[in-house]
């Protein structure tokens, strides 16, 4: 179960009534539920921590796709049309102090196969029913004070994915058109990092990209750090307290700003 595996163990959460994945958005933001399994935005890496001032342990979860974490939004909507019970949305956001809150869950067992996933707040994670307004998202809702039968909403399935002996090799096109107009532009806060992941701050770069195609992004950080596109890797860090997570396919389609560290491919903390 979910409960037992090691901090930085790779994991997809499947539900247990739709069969579909939790699932990190391409716009770099809403967390939905979809059936591809087979794809990096089902991923989600555990972080573990324990928070001193509750002597209790927390996993958070953070996508491989874009690097942030699985966190409760305060926004709220009603769960039918009409009904006053309110439901939190999930949404991919940032790990940015230690007292930080919205990123912290529990995962407990519901039976052999399947886990239950409650927030910080004592509230569980949940699939929608298909007649809601937010069928195919995931969010938070009631308590464990106050027990309601959800059902197999409830209910998922957590699957360890085995670490692969090698960093992943990225698989994009060999060409990205170079582009300045009809595309997002976006800043790109860039810095380098040693062996070692000890950032630089001199280092520290801006730039304007336009579109998202990283091997685009790859490219022009190596041609301004006057190094071989092949020969450095770029990762994101969502938040101060985030931890570092390789980019292996296009950016978010936003134009939300970057914060990018560089690192040698093949290095120690690569």
């Amino acid at each position: 179960m979910g409960c037992l595996l090691p901090d930085q163990a790779f994991v997809r959460l499947r539900n247990r009534t739709y069969g579909m994945y939790l699932y990190a958005h391409e716009d770099g933001a809403a967390v939905v539920l979809k059936p591809h399994r087979a794809c990096l935005q089902t991923v989600w890496q555990l972080h573990r921590i324990l928070r001193a001032d509750r002597n209790l342990n927390y996993i958070l979860f953070r996508s491989a796709a874009y690097g942030r974490y699985l966190t409760l939004s305060r926004e709220t909507s009603p769960i039918y049309p009409g009904h006053s019970h309110q439901v939190n949305h999930t949404f991919q956001g940032v790990y940015e102090t230690p007292m930080q809150d919205d990123v912290l869950w529990v995962i407990a067992s519901a039976d052999n196969l399947h886990a239950v996933i409650f927030h910080a707040t004592y509230r569980v994670l949940r699939s929608s029913p298909s007649n809601m307004l937010l069928f195919g998202h995931a969010f938070v809702v009631g308590d464990i004070y106050h027990p309601v039968n959800y059902g197999t909403t409830i209910h998922w399935t957590v699957e360890e994915i085995p670490v692969r002996p090698e960093p992943p090799v990225i698989h994009l096109p060999t060409d990205c058109p170079f582009v300045t107009s009809g595309y997002l532009a976006r800043g790109i806060i860039y810095m380098r990092a040693d062996d070692h992941g000890n950032v630089n701050p001199r280092s520290r770069g801006c730039w304007l990209f336009y579109g998202n195609c990283l091997l685009q992004l790859r490219a022009d950080l190596a041609k301004l750090l006057k190094e071989p596109a092949d020969c450095i890797t770029l990762c994101v860090r969502a938040g101060s307290q985030g931890r570092l997570t390789p980019l292996v396919i296009d950016l978010p389609s936003n134009d939300s700003d970057m914060e990018i560290i560089v690192l040698t491919t093949m290095s120690p903390v690569d």
